[in-house]
C-alpha cells in the first residue's frame, strides 16, 4: 500500500474512532429525533476501539483507573436510585455509554487543537441553528429545533467558554493556523447569538460570572493602574453592548420586576416559580433525607401540601407529573436520590477543576474552574442533568479536559 493510501485509512480511522465527539457537538442539540444515534454509536465505537487497540487500551487505563472507579460508584448508585425511586436513568445510563468509550478510547487520540476545532464546530451550527429556528421558522427562542431553550442555551454557552480557552492554550503554543482564528471568531460570534436568541437568563449570568472571574484573576495576577482601567472600560462597553440587545435587556427587566413582585407576595412568574419550587423541594427532601423519594411520593406529597395550602397550586403542573422538575438541579438530586445523591452530583460539577488542578498550566487550570462554575450557576437555576443531552455533553467536556491534561502534560516533557 503507498503512503498516500496508508494517510487516507489512517484518517479515516481517526475520523470514525472521534466520530462521538462530532455527533455531540454539531449534531444532538441542532437536528430532531438525533439523541439516539449517539448510544448506538458510541457503544459501536467504543467496541470497535477495545478491539483495534486491545494491546494498547488496558496500559491506557492504569491513567484512567481513577476516574474510571469514580465514575462507577455515580453510576451505579443513581441506577440503585433509578431502581428503588423510579428515578430519572438518563443521568446514569448517559454516563454509562461514555464512560465505556472513554475507557476504550486512546488517550493520545484527543489532543487540544482537535478539542478547540469540534467545541468550535458546535459554537458554529449551534449560532446557525439559533438564527434558522428564530427567523426562518419563526421560534419566539432559539433551541426548540431538537429540545428546548434551556439545554440549547447550556450547550451554546458551553461552546462559548471551551472555545476561547482552547484558542488561548493552542495560541499560546503556537498551533494555530489562519483557519483556526477564522473558525475561532466565527464560533465565538455564533454560539453568543446562539445564547442571545435563547433568551435563557441562567446562560447569561453564568458567562457573565466566568468573565468576572477571568477579570478578577488579570488584574489580581499582575495588578496596575493601567489593567485595571482596561477592565473597567471593558466591562463598560460590554454592558453597553448587551443593553442594546433587545433580547438581552428585555429579560433583565422583567427579572427585576418579577423580583419586585415579592413584596406583595405575588410569586406567579418564572423566577417567583422557581423559588417555590426550590422550598417545596427542601420540604419534600425532609420527608426521606437519606435515600430520596420516589415519583409517586413526591406527587402524594405535593398533592396534600397543595390541598392544605402549604405549596401554592401553581406548582402542581411542575410536581404533579411524570418526572417532576425542581429546577434546580441540586435541589432535584436531595430530592429523588438523598444527601448521597447530592454530593456525587456536586462531585460530577467539581470534575472539570478537579482533572486538571494539578496541572502546571495556568490557563488549563483556569479553564476547569471556569467551566465549573459555568455548570453550577446553570444547574443552580435548572435540572439539567434530566436531559440525557446535557449529561452526554458535559462527559464529553471532561473527556476532552483530561485529553488536553496529557496533551500539555506532552509538550511539558
Amino acid at each position: 500500500m503507498n503512503l498516500s493510501k496508508k494517510n487516507i485509512l489512517v484518517n479515516l480511522e481517526r475520523a470514525f474512532v472521534l466520530s462521538p465527539f462530532f455527533l455531540i457537538f454539531a449534531i444532538v442539540f441542532n437536528v430532531p429525533d438525533s439523541k439516539h444515534l449517539f448510544s448506538r454509536l458510541v457503544l459501536l465505537v467504543a467496541a470497535y476501539c477495545a478491539l483495534r487497540y486491545r494491546y494498547v487500551w488496558p496500559y491506557d487505563c492504569l491513567n484512567k483507573s481513577k476516574i474510571a472507579i469514580v465514575g462507577i460508584v455515580i453510576i451505579s448508585y443513581f441506577f440503585l436510585m433509578q431502581f428503588l425511586n423510579d428515578g430519572n436513568s438518563d443521568l446514569p445510563r448517559s454516563m454509562l455509554y461514555i464512560l465505556v468509550y472513554f475507557i476504550f478510547l486512546p488517550t493520545d487520540y484527543i489532543n487540544t487543537v482537535f478539542c478547540f476545532r469540534i467545541i468550535s464546530l458546535g459554537g458554529f451550527f449551534s449560532g446557525l441553528s439559533a438564527i434558522y429556528g428564530v427567523f426562518i421558522l419563526g421560534f419566539e427562542r432559539a433551541g426548540y429545533i431538537a429540545s428546548n431553550p434551556i439545554p440549547f442555551s447550556f450547550y451554546s454557552g458551553a461552546c462559548f467558554l471551551a472555545s476561547g480557552f482552547l484558542f488561548y492554550l493552542i495560541w499560546k503554543k503556537g498551533r494555530c493556523s489562519r483557519l483556526d482564528y477564522m473558525l475561532f471568531m466565527l464560533s465565538a460570534v455564533l454560539s453568543m447569538t446562539a445564547v442571545i436568541l435563547t433568551q435563557t437568563r441562567a446562560t447569561f449570568l453564568s458567562v457573565f460570572m466566568v468573565v468576572c472571574l477571568l477579570a478578577s484573576f488579570l488584574l489580581t495576577r499582575k495588578p496596575s493602574f493601567k489593567r485595571l482601567l482596561s477592565i473597567i472600560m471593558f466591562f463598560i462597553v460590554l454592558f453597553t453592548a448587551f443593553g442594546s440587545v433587545p433580547d438581552v435587556r428585555d429579560r433583565v427587566f422583567d427579572a427585576w420586576e418579577q423580583i419586585e413582585k415579592y413584596s406583595d407576595d405575588n410569586y406567579q412568574s418564572s423566577t417567583g416559580i422557581r423559588i417555590k419550587l426550590w422550598i417545596s423541594g427542601v420540604d419534600i427532601f425532609s420527608e426521606r433525607a437519606f435515600l430520596g423519594n420516589s415519583k409517586e411520593d413526591v406527587q402524594s406529597i405535593v398533592e396534600s401540601r397543595i390541598t392544605t395550602g402549604v405549596f401554592p397550586e401553581f406548582l402542581k403542573p411542575f410536581l404533579v407529573h411524570p418526572n417532576p422538575n425542581f429546577h434546580n438541579q441540586f435541589i432535584q438530586s436531595l430530592v429523588d436520590s438523598g444527601l448521597v445523591g447530592l454530593m456525587l452530583v456536586c462531585l460530577l460539577v467539581s470534575a472539570p477543576y478537579l482533572l486538571v488542578i494539578k496541572s502546571n498550566c495556568i490557563g488549563l487550570r483556569l479553564f476547569g474552574i471556569s467551566i465549573s462554575l459555568f455548570v453550577v450557576i446553570c444547574l443552580s437555576f435548572d435540572s439539567l442533568f434530566l436531559y440525557n443531552q446535557t449529561v452526554i455533553l458535559f462527559c464529553a467536556l471532561l473527556i476532552m479536559m483530561f485529553g488536553c491534561c496529557k496533551d500539555v502534560l506532552r509538550e511539558e516533557e
